[in-house]
């Protein structure tokens, strides 16, 4: 009998005997008959690996072969999942027994075995992976996820509703910030507001003005800051602020509509409030009613403001467009006040400062289409700054085509002195642009700066308009263009000791005829140092003096009138010039 050598895997000669070779190939009679047999040995069984139906069932028990778990088969280390195939070659090289007379075939199926492990290995790996999250975001999770204690951290910037915010985000909002007057932040949330899990009070969208008012009323004695939080809130009553709150929300995204109600303070007798700041919110509202309505704030301050403030009213917008008396900001007795930064449309007195308000200042807003004055003070307010504002009355432009706004600035109705107006923008006006109305009697409008401040489209009265009693006021350096009426006009009777200097008035009696600066009454009035023009307006006098002892002198007057540049009762001095470009020191 002829001896048949085969060689192992190490190349060491195996000797067979060739009747056992021959008997044992292709299941000879003295194979095992597993007839009868129960479990994994009664199942056929697979003549190569190509041929194994559960690839990922295999690969998972090659891994607790090795003592890998699922788990760790997704988060494996690198140089471990590697030589994973090695591993399996050297494990299968072990087990595999040469039944084909062919080694070289064996030997191409073994060097296949680890490119057919590693490529099925894919498949069971991805099976496995559909338990975890996946770091492309493809498996959503099904219950509460905890972190252990572990943060999740470099989260981009939230753009819907249920994303994730980081702290930064959340800072940046404003909501967890802290003033130097306020010890406690209290947030109220919008019933459509995108979060409101974090809100102190949420409210229903009816009568919010209660939830509002009891987040005010939680706050410590030393005061704090209420916030509100984007959306949408409606009042059935007033909101109530108290000493030393500060009252602010998200900018337009925040609609307070405040009906017949408004922002006001708790305390509107003896003592009244102070420290009480409004800011960064918008409010409609109708029914007659200022949105923001302050008593007695501040009243209880020296002038000096006894190192606190009544109030800050900065970055709000208020609409009425339903006729509202009052659009904006209502003030009573108040002093100390600053209004800034905010836009007031419609309405009727945008902002209102009235009965014995002082030492407040009204800067840098935006006044647009009220239905009466854009700024009105009255009845005793004295020593406030209205500063760079643009008050505009109208939509509609051009000369002779006005608003039916009253006046963009208004002073009246007696003893209001000692007011700076400086370098607003009025335009698009009914009656004035800038207006300082006395009370016929003893009370008056005196000792009022009104300098610097551009005038402009005016329709029947006066660029700049000085009535009744108008005492001591200085008007200087200001442009008055483009109107209707008279350009800078001294009306009725008492208008004395005034100084109207340096202002240049062009283009005025557009439609009807009047004049650059008109003297109807008042004695003592100094005229000096202006520029008049009649550009291609119809005014008929550059200057017209009806008074008594008034002293006109240094004017530019060249092409100022139609009729004459100068005319009237006044006493000239010397360096008038008139239309024809000489000097004059008579007048017609």
């Amino acid at each position: 009998m002829t001896n048949v050598y085969h060689k192992n895997l190490s190349g060491t000669d195996l000797h067979i005997c060739k009747l056992h070779y021959s008997t044992h190939e292709n299941g000879g009679t003295d194979e095992v008959n597993v007839s009868g047999l129960a479990g994994r040995l009664a199942d056929d069984q697979p003549t190569s690996i190509a041929s194994i139906s559960d690839i990922p069932g295999a690969i998972s028990a090659i891994l607790t072969d090795h003592n890998v778990s699922a788990h760790d088969a997704l988060g494996i280390e690198a140089s471990k999942f590697n030589n994973l195939s090695t591993q399996v070659y050297a494990n299968l090289s072990s087990k595999v027994s040469i039944t084909n007379a062919s080694v070289s075939t064996h030997i191409t199926q073994l060097n296949n075995i680890s490119t057919q492990v590693y490529g099925n290995m894919s498949s069971a790996v991805n099976n496995i992976s559909l338990t975890y999250l996946n770091k492309d975001g493809s498996v959503a999770m099904t219950a509460d996820f905890d972190a252990g204690g572990h943060k999740i951290t470099n989260a981009s910037t939230p753009t819907s509703a249920y994303d994730v915010a980081t702290k930064e985000y959340v800072d940046g909002l404003g909501l967890n910030s802290s003033t130097t007057r306020s010890s406690v932040t209290l947030i109220v949330a919008a019933s459509d507001a995108n979060h409101s899990t974090w809100a102190d009070y949420i409210c229903d969208g009816v009568a919010d003005d209660e939830e509002i008012n009891a987040a005010v009323a939680a706050l410590p004695s030393s005061g704090g800051s209420v916030v509100l939080s984007e959306g949408n809130f409606s009042l059935s009553g007033n909101v109530l602020l108290r000493d030393n709150t500060e009252f602010y929300a998200q900018g337009y995204s925040t609609l307070i509509s405040c009906g017949s109600y408004a922002i006001r303070n708790i305390s509107q007798a003896g003592s009244g409030n102070y420290n009480i700041m409004v800011r960064n919110l918008r409010a409609i509202g109708s029914d007659g009613g200022a949105v923001i309505n302050f008593n007695r704030v501040g009243v209880n301050l020296s002038s000096s403001g006894a190192g606190s403030i009544g109030g800050i009213i900065e970055s709000v917008y208020a609409d009425d467009d339903r006729g509202g008396v009052f659009g904006g900001v209502y003030l009573d007795y108040c002093n100390h006040i600053i209004i800034s930064n905010c836009i007031f449309a419609g309405g009727g007195d945008a902002i209102t400062l009235n009965n014995s308000c002082c030492y407040n200042q009204v800067t840098t807003n935006r006044i647009l289409i009220p239905r009466d004055n854009g700024i009105k003070m009255a009845r005793h307010t004295h020593h406030n700054i209205i500063a760079n504002n643009y008050i505009n009355g109208s939509r509609t432009g051009g000369c002779g085509l006005f608003g039916n706004g009253m006046s963009g600035i208004c002073l009246e109705l007696g003893d209001t002195h000692d007011n700076v107006i400086v370098g607003n923008i009025v335009e698009k006006f009914d009656e004035d642009g800038i207006g300082l109305r006395g009370e016929c009697g003893s009370l008056c409008c005196f000792r009022n700066v009104v300098v610097g401040n551009i005038v402009s489209e005016v329709n029947k009265g006066g660029g700049i308009y000085l009535t009744y009693d108008s005492q001591n006021n200085m008007v200087s350096g200001n442009v008055v263009c483009n109107s209707s009426g008279h350009g800078i006009w001294l009306y009725s009777g008492g208008n004395n000791d005034n100084v109207i200097s340096n202002n240049q008035v062009y283009n005025t009696g557009c439609v009807k005829v009047y004049h650059g600066i008109y003297l109807q009454s008042g004695d003592r009035n100094l005229v000096q140092g202006n520029i008049i023009r009649r550009g291609n307006s119809s005014q008929s006098y550059g200057i017209y003096d009806r008074g008594t002892d008034n002293l006109v002198i240094n004017n530019d007057n060249m092409s100022s009138g139609t009729s004459a540049s100068l005319k009237g009762n006044m006493n000239t001095g010397p360096g008038n010039r008139i239309n024809a470009g000489t000097w004059s020191t008579n007048i017609s």
